[in-house]
């Protein structure tokens, strides 16, 4: 999932209901420090990114050095940004074709 989505309040209740289900967590398009931080503090399953020495060194220091995760204004202003295009796209396809799961798309078990 992209990442953005991930650290908004929906993104944390997708990332329960996930592990709550036994489902892997995959983050991709991670390529700031930031972000990689991000993706290790929440222990996501997989992280796609352009820079992967930089998550292993994240990785080791990150979970031990137990200093807090800081976002700049330029990168909640960014991450703000997305979560309101996902909101209003959310709104106007949920208003087409209706919100949640249709019955035409759940299988039925017996």
């Amino acid at each position: 999932m992209l990442q953005e989505t991930l650290v908004s309040p929906l993104g944390r209740s997708f990332i329960r209901d996930a592990r709550a289900a036994q489902r892997p967590i995959l983050s991709w398009s991670v390529d700031n420090e930031k972000g990689l931080d991000w993706c290790v503090r929440r222990e996501l399953d997989g992280v796609v990114t352009d820079n992967p020495k930089k998550l292993l060194e994240l990785r080791e220091s990150s979970v031990k050095s137990g200093r807090p995760l800081v976002w700049s204004v330029r990168r909640i202003a960014s991450l703000l940004r997305i979560n309101m295009i996902i909101w209003v796209f959310n709104f106007i396809f949920g208003r087409k074709y209706g919100f949640g799961l249709d019955q035409r798309y759940t299988t039925k078990s017996h």
